[in-house]
């Protein structure tokens, strides 16, 4: 890999991590004196407060899954997962890219981008957690409770462009290889080889269920 396809993939790799800063997130134990802040604040308390606040965080997040909160375990429940799906996907395809270059087994054989979709049910997740503390405890947050939701679907198009730039770049760079896993492959939701091309539009409704199914059940 010359010097500029490693600047792109840096690129494409933080370009991914900077849509998740701006995700609205529960304090989970850190003092933060609003009950639903972005990441990048609640960050900056963790690392105000070491290491009394990642305790306590690592001990919340541990006791919830152990002990879901039954008030939010949709909620809880997709955070792990798109947890386990977001970091399962980028080992699995750091260590298989050195080997192979195009990786098109493991996660990414069910779909394209699997570390988007572990991304995207996360923010769903917190997304609703965080709608729930804003409607519960009189509106407190950093934006409203209605702007919780406006501001995940701009994450969710970010990463929509984001996964078109790379898929541009990875067709450049594998040429037909790529271009016949991209014809056989779902995009974010795995679906049969003959709803592929459809996968998209099918991807934003499944998620946009998810997120509306997860804010009406409270």
């Amino acid at each position: 890999m010359n010097i500029s396809n490693k600047v792109k993939t840096i690129v494409f790799n933080i370009t991914g991590y900077l849509i998740l800063l701006v995700q609205q997130i529960p304090p989970m134990g850190v003092w933060i004196p609003l009950m639903a802040a972005p990441v990048f604040l609640y960050l900056t308390a963790l690392v105000s407060n070491l290491p009394t606040g990642l305790i306590e965080a690592l001990q919340i997040f541990v006791i919830g899954v152990i002990s879901p909160d039954p008030f939010l375990l949709l909620e809880q429940f997709l955070i792990i997962i798109g947890l386990v799906i977001t970091v399962y996907s980028i080992i699995y395809l750091g260590v298989k890219k050195r080997k192979t270059g195009l990786v098109t087994s493991g996660p990414y054989r069910f779909v394209r981008h699997p570390q988007y979709t572990g991304f995207l049910l996360l923010t769903i997740g917190f997304t609703g957690w965080s709608h729930f503390l804003i409607t519960a405890f009189w509106g407190i947050g950093w934006i409203p409770a209605e702007a919780t939701v406006a501001l995940w679907y701009l994450e969710l198009f970010a990463y929509l462009i984001l996964a078109f730039v790379e898929e541009k770049y990875l067709s450049n760079q594998f040429g037909s290889d790529y271009n016949t896993y991209k014809d056989t492959t779902s995009f974010f939701i795995p679906l049969p080889k003959t709803a592929v091309k459809y996968n998209v539009v099918i991807s934003i409704g499944v998620f946009s269920f998810l997120l509306f199914g997860v804010i009406q059940l409270f």
